[in-house]
């Protein structure tokens, strides 16, 4: 295969094994399915049959390629082309004088003019497969992706038992902050559980965020240990917290929470947003992505079945990959019809 001409061309070419192709004692074994099944497809990626990998000129766009998929039968092993991705660790500074590590994931070539900017759950960090997976995602679409640890987590600088609502807000500004410093004009918001309604609280004070996305965010934050849904939470001396997984935070973390209302802050959402949630999420219940859409003025709701809160499962995270991919791409169009 011709793989110079595509890296020279932006693109990368891999070979992609559909899920529903068997693998038995070494063997593969095709088990049949639509086209349209292909992982990559739903991805908005283009498909080309592997024995004709050479037959794809380079700079083919990647997506509105449907003809090029029904060339050939993609049922099996076959070179899914995407754009190449450049991946940069970066790192700021929050206004608690903290540094925060971040990664961008942006085309080759020059910064694009619009992007995203990715927050993670509670417990989580910028290393989880579903944020590494969605902020390709938006660089395969011609987006710069930035994924950052919030304070305390991951490689970022911070006591994570100081966690509070009020200093993710904080963090996320500052990583948006940072983003907009480049070339980048339009900036979505992605966030995870906390982080999305970290990102839906600060989209409702923003009207310059593009866009917003949140997956399984809750729509009431938990202001005593009690309250919290899914974990138990018990009292430590000192006025600490500790979670089942013996994570550890000051509660503070619920005086601070009860001093925000996400379905208030929901109706002044301005931007085009897209609520996803697991329909077997047992910390967050589905009813709460309702909630939300409910109270704003331009948001949609997608249920992922089988999907619970903890992580997507590989066929839940294609799903979720092709909804946001959709939808970004959706706005994006809007946005530059807008500006002609």
């Amino acid at each position: 295969m011709d793989t110079e001409r595509h890296r020279a061309a932006g693109w990368e070419a891999v070979l992609c094994v559909p899920r529903w192709s068997l693998r038995l004692r070494g063997i593969a074994v095709n088990v049949g399915g639509p086209r349209a099944s292909h992982p990559c497809r739903a991805a908005g990626r283009t498909i080309t049959p592997a024995h004709d990998a050479r037959a794809r000129p380079p700079g083919v766009p990647p997506a509105g390629t449907a003809a090029a998929v029904e060339q050939g039968d993609t049922r099996g092993p076959t070179f899914c082309y995407r754009r190449g991705v450049r991946l940069e660790d970066v790192s700021f500074v929050n206004p608690r004088g903290q540094s925060l590590a971040a990664t961008v994931h942006r085309p080759q070539g020059a910064w694009p003019s619009w992007g995203a900017v990715v927050a993670h759950g509670m417990l989580s960090s910028k290393e989880s497969p579903k944020h590494v997976a969605l902020a390709n995602l938006v660089a395969e679409l011609g987006g710069a992706a930035l994924r950052f640890d919030f304070a305390g987590r991951g490689r970022s600088q911070g006591d994570p038992t100081e966690l509070t609502v009020s200093g993710e807000v904080a963090d996320l500004h500052t990583a948006l902050l940072w983003l907009r410093g480049r070339p980048v004009d339009r900036v979505a918001l992605i966030g995870s559980s906390l982080g999305g309604t970290v990102a839906l609280l600060h989209a409702a004070v923003d009207p310059d965020v593009a866009a917003l996305v949140t997956v399984a965010a809750p729509a009431v934050l938990p202001s005593t240990p009690e309250a919290v849904r899914g974990e138990t939470v018990r009292r430590l001396p000192g006025g600490l917290v500790e979670t089942e997984s013996g994570e550890r935070f000051r509660d503070v973390f619920f005086t601070d929470a009860n001093r925000h209302d996400p379905l208030a802050a929901a109706g002044r959402v301005a931007c085009p947003w897209l609520v996803v949630h697991g329909m077997v999420d047992a910390v967050v219940p589905p009813e709460d992505a309702s909630r939300l859409a409910g109270a704003a003025t331009d948001a949609r709701v997608v249920l992922v079945s089988d999907a619970d809160h903890a992580s997507f499962s590989d066929r839940d995270l294609t799903q979720l990959e092709a909804e946001v991919r959709a939808f970004l791409s959706e706005q994006r169009v809007a946005v530059q019809a807008r500006r002609r």
